[in-house]
Order: C-alpha cells, then structure tokens, then sequence
C-alpha cells in the first residue's frame, strides 16, 4: 500500500540521515576537542542537517 511505502523510504531516509550524522560527527570531532568546545559539534549539525524529505529516497514526497 502506500501507507507502506511511505513508511519503508521515511525509515530509509533516516537512516540514511543517521548515517551523514555519523560521518560529519567523526570528521568534526577532533577539531570540537582541540578548541575545547564539544558542543560545537551538535550546534553546527543542528544547522547543516538535511530535511528527511530532502533525502534521495522521500524525493517522490517532496512536492
């Protein structure tokens, strides 16, 4: 159904968000922890995050 659909590319889009997470808090962290501020991390990722409906697999939602 679509119901389904819908839901299987939302979890898929999650997780494909999770794992750009993943990616920027690693490449970030080293320098968050030479200038002191580890938080820095979580504040720039709160501005760069994508939108779910953004992601490759919600772009037929993205109207």
């Amino acid at each position: 159904t679509e119901a389904n659909a819908f839901i299987l590319n939302l979890m898929e889009a999650q997780a494909q968000r999770d794992i750009m997470k993943s990616e920027f808090y690693q490449q970030a962290m080293p320098l968050a922890r030479s200038r002191g501020d580890l938080t820095e991390v979580d504040r720039e990722w709160q501005k760069r995050q994508p939108s779910v409906y953004s992601m490759p697999s919600m772009a037929q939602y993205n109207k």
